[in-house]
């Protein structure tokens, strides 16, 4: 499971730094930064993943039908706006 959040963070990183590259004629993000703007969202994303992971499925005698669509939602927040606000992020 970790190794696959790692390859999908690196890989959205990658992707979007070079879907933005091709609009700008100079390189200024080295490979050292982009490693570390994945290690950082794989932080935040980290935390807010793990605690909707603790929604129980059932509590007490009522069943929580939609906690797939609540893990759904909140792994798409996490990598929108880690994508998205994150290419606003000045490098200094």
């Amino acid at each position: 499971m970790t190794g696959i959040i790692i390859t999908g963070r690196l890989m959205a990183v990658g992707i979007s730094h070079s879907l933005f590259s091709m609009c700008s004629k100079k390189s200024d993000i080295t490979f050292r930064e982009l490693l570390f703007i994945s290690y950082g969202g794989m932080i935040r994303g980290a935390i807010a993943f793990a605690l909707v992971l603790q929604i129980p499925n059932e509590t007490g005698t009522e069943e929580f039908k939609e906690r797939g669509l609540v893990v759904t939602t909140t792994l798409f927040v996490v990598i929108f706006t880690t994508v998205f606000f994150g290419s606003f992020m000045p490098i200094a």
